[in-house]
C-alpha cells in the first residue's frame, strides 16, 4: 500500500513541475506575443517613427534638411573620388598624415629660417622687416 502512495506522490509531484514549466512557457509566449504587436506597430509605422527621429536629430544638431543633403552630397563626392582614383593614388590616413607633416614642416622651416619653432627667444628677437 505505501508505494501506491509513493507513486501517487511522485506523480503529484511531477504534475506541479510540469504546471511550473507550461507556467513558464506561457510566461515566455507572452513575452514573445508583446514583442511581436511591438514590432508589427513600428513596421507598419516607419514613415512616423523615421520622422520623430529625424525631427529629434534636426533640433538637437539645428541642422535642416538642406544641410543634411550638403552633407549627404558632399561625403558621396568624396567616396567617388576615391574610388576614380587609380588605386596606386589613393592614400592611407598615415601617408595623407605624413604628407601633411612633410609640408607643415618645409613651411615651418622657411618661416623659422630653419630654427626650432619651438625657440621662443629666437621668435621673439627675430627683427620684422
Amino acid at each position: 500500500m505505501n508505494s501506491g502512495i509513493d507513486e501517487f506522490d511522485q506523480l503529484l509531484s511531477e504534475i506541479d513541475e510540469l504546471d511550473i514549466e507550461s507556467e513558464k512557457l506561457f510566461v515566455n509566449l507572452d513575452k514573445v506575443k508583446a514583442e511581436t504587436n511591438r514590432v508589427q506597430e513600428i513596421s507598419q509605422n516607419t514613415r512616423k517613427y523615421i520622422n520623430d527621429i529625424d525631427c529629434a536629430f534636426a533640433e538637437k544638431t539645428g541642422l535642416t534638411k538642406s544641410d543634411m543633403a550638403f552633407f549627404g552630397l558632399a561625403t558621396g563626392l568624396q567616396v567617388l573620388r576615391q574610388y576614380l582614383l587609380k588605386p596606386q593614388e589613393r592614400k592611407d590616413g598615415k601617408a595623407a598624415a605624413e604628407k601633411a607633416h612633410d609640408r607643415n614642416e618645409k613651411a615651418n622651416n622657411k618661416f623659422f629660417d630653419n630654427e626650432d619653432p619651438t625657440n621662443s627667444k629666437h621668435v621673439l628677437t627675430r627683427n620684422p622687416g
